[in-house]
């Protein structure tokens, strides 16, 4: 199994406002055109229902990356039983490419500041340890290995609190360089640290400048979406060749994001293109 480049709904405003995004298939044919082989879910109902998905994903050579459920929100079990089902579909379309991985978030921090991280004493870890693993111990009951993404706004977003839940689980990590410097570590240091847990990545690039004014104002951590914080790639402070080096021996599935809200046509048109720019920067430094 090699590196497959996957791209993401994110990417075009999904997870900000579905009603702003463009169309499903709209998106699937930019991703196609500018040499991605895959896709990450996005919100339930997005792409497909499990029925669909495969065909789908077939016409186009298309594998699934993954697709996110998070702990301690309401529908929690209802929203992985249909990504698991969309997993299942995907296997079954696409058995060439690396398996889609099932992508845990932590809960909702109470308070979802940026630059004000919630701290869990050592018996609110351990109990959403016991959390994580029963939610991996369903995943892979259906035959599928889950990740965990720390994720800025929610109980689990520094590295400290990262190198804790990893102390207590074997889960292993989905590295996003886009929320671990958001979150206040160093990237290519982490990548080193946890090399051996990390099986699953998404890669972001940052403007450190607009960052640092987010913590600073500890702003509402939806302000990412039309901060421009997470911009494209090579036009940031992440070191896109560095980083490529740090997953030397990787394979599996790196998603490139750019999570960002749409408002018009033309912020649509320019997320679209977006893709093809991230793609080909990507593949100028090896991947």
């Amino acid at each position: 199994m090699s590196v497959a480049v996957a791209g993401a709904p994110c990417n075009v405003g999904v997870a900000a406002d579905p009603n702003a995004a463009p169309p499903s298939d709209v998106l699937l044919d930019a991703l196609q055109q500018a040499g991605y082989v895959g896709v990450d879910l996005g919100p339930p109902g997005y792409l497909a229902g499990a029925g669909e998905l495969g065909d789908r994903l077939r016409a186009r050579g298309f594998g699934l990356a993954g697709g996110w459920v998070q702990l301690g929100v309401p529908d929690t079990l209802e929203t992985l039983a249909g990504l698991l089902d969309a997993c299942d579909a995907a296997l079954a379309a696409a058995p060439d490419h690396p398996p889609p991985r099932p992508t845990i978030g932590p809960p909702p921090a109470p308070r979802a500041r940026i630059g004000a991280p919630t701290r869990l004493d050592d018996a609110a870890m351990d109990e959403l340890a016991a959390a994580l693993d029963d939610l991996a111990a369903r995943c892979r009951a259906r035959g599928h290995e889950p990740v965990l993404h720390p994720h800025v706004g929610t109980t689990i977003e520094t590295p400290e609190d990262t190198a804790r839940m990893l102390e207590r689980s074997d889960v292993e990590l989905c590295f996003d360089t886009g929320h671990v410097q958001l979150g206040g570590g160093n990237p290519l240091g982490l990548l080193t640290r946890w090399r051996d847990r990390i099986s699953h990545v998404h890669l972001k690039d940052v403007d450190e400048n607009i960052a640092a004014r987010l913590r600073d104002e500890q702003a509402a951590t939806e302000r990412t979406w039309d901060s421009g914080v997470f911009c494209e790639l090579g036009t940031g402070d992440l070191d896109l060749a560095a980083a490529v080096a740090a997953l030397a021996d990787f394979s599996g599935w790196v998603v490139i994001e750019q999570d960002r809200a749409v408002h018009s046509e033309q912020e649509t048109q320019d997320a679209l293109a977006a893709q093809a720019r991230n793609r080909e920067r990507l593949a100028e430094v090896g991947w």
